[in-house]
């Protein structure tokens, strides 16, 4: 209690401006009545409507019983779990960072395969798909032509165009030579190839 004596017609003006027991409607409207002596620790330090920074530094001044709500509901720089579909990667992004992540970063994102087969896939299932799957995956020829070409187009390659396949003799003589050899073949070593008389 106040302790403090004065005439009964001051009173009134003690209770409304000086004494520091008297409790009174804090300023930030809080609904709150609140001991003089005590309202500036309310203010500071437990008003719900005291003005307050957010916990990511986003720059919004708050009132402090919306900070809960604004911290994980409405704050551009919280973060959130990504949930890309159904499923999402579970990378924490910062939520005004989450639609670039989900279009450019996610590894559970739908992308088309990069080698141009036209499947659709998951980023984080592409390098498996492209190195096990993929039917224009890079394929070394085993014939030892050095050249590389998609899994898809193999037999052709092997069967029609690699310079080191095997070939019957295109002269019918019935050798079996390599294609890259055949020139040499059929202009010098053939048994049927044209030769003019010696004589």
């Amino acid at each position: 209690s106040c302790e403090e004596s004065m005439k009964q017609d001051e009173l009134f003006e003690h209770m409304r401006v000086d004494c520091m027991m008297h409790r009174i409607r804090c300023p930030n409207a809080c609904s709150q009545q609140v001991r003089r002596i005590k309202l500036q620790d309310h203010l500071n330090n437990k008003c719900p409507k005291r003005i307050i920074q957010c916990k990511w530094k986003c720059d919004t001044p708050i009132f402090a019983d919306a900070k809960i709500y604004h911290e994980t509901k409405i704050c551009s720089k919280r973060e959130v779990t990504c949930k890309n579909g159904d499923i999402g990667c579970g990378e924490s992004i910062l939520f005004f960072m989450m639609k670039d992540h989900i279009q450019n970063y996610c590894g559970r994102r739908i992308v088309k395969c990069s080698l141009n087969c036209g499947k659709s896939l998951m980023k984080i299932d592409e390098l498996n798909h492209q190195s096990n799957f993929c039917p224009k995956r890079p394929y070394q020829c085993y014939l030892g032509c050095g050249k590389t070409i998609p899994v898809c187009n193999r037999k052709m390659h092997e069967e029609n165009y690699c310079m080191r396949r095997i070939r019957s003799c295109t002269l019918g003589c019935g050798r079996i030579v390599r294609a890259d050899m055949m020139a040499k073949h059929v202009t010098r070593n053939c048994r049927r190839r044209i030769v003019g008389c010696p004589h």
